[in-house]
């Protein structure tokens, strides 16, 4: 799975730092592959793990912002 963040024109009136970008991509990054230890909830990725009784595992990775 290829999963793209969009960065808006107004983006940057709430995100301003490097660092900023860095921890939403990591955030990002758990809520749709981490697992449930990581996140304390399911993510995409161990959602459909355990639907699908392990039938179906996702992989994925994450871009930079896109703007």
């Amino acid at each position: 799975m290829l999963i793209v963040p969009v960065w808006f024109t107004d983006s940057g009136d709430y995100i301003t730092s490097a660092s900023q970008k860095n921890t939403i991509k990591s955030n990002i990054q758990k809520a749709y592959l981490g697992s449930k230890a990581e996140t304390g909830w399911h993510s995409v990725k161990t959602f459909y793990e355990e639907e699908s009784a392990g039938a179906l595992s996702l992989t994925g990775v994450v871009t930079d912002l896109w703007s």
